[in-house]
């Protein structure tokens, strides 16, 4: 899957980290974030976080936002929105 973040302001939006924190209970499944690293999305631009989710047995993995389990954290220099927090949940019928 991926997450895009567009930017719909009128002034240049940087990203400064992003980062995925799995769940430590069930540990069936990871989730793993690919993207290029800190950058600028001018405006009316975007950019795009690819996040896979990888599972070594057939399992399905909630989101546990009150403890930041996999859950995907942006941050950038929004002034009113400065981190972002995207929950993620992977299922996985079958494995192998």
């Amino acid at each position: 899957g991926s997450v895009t973040i567009s930017n719909t302001g009128d002034m240049n939006l940087g990203l400064t980290n992003a980062s995925i924190v799995n769940d430590f209970i069930s540990t069936c499944g990871t989730f793993v974030l690919s993207w290029a690293g800190a950058t600028t999305v001018s405006p009316g631009e975007s950019v795009v976080l690819g996040i896979d989710y990888v599972a070594t047995e057939a399992c399905l993995d909630l989101p546990y936002s009150d403890f930041g389990h996999n859950v995907l954290t942006i941050q950038g220099t929004d002034p009113s929105n400065p981190i972002h927090e995207v929950t993620l949940e992977g299922n996985a019928l079958y494995c192998g």
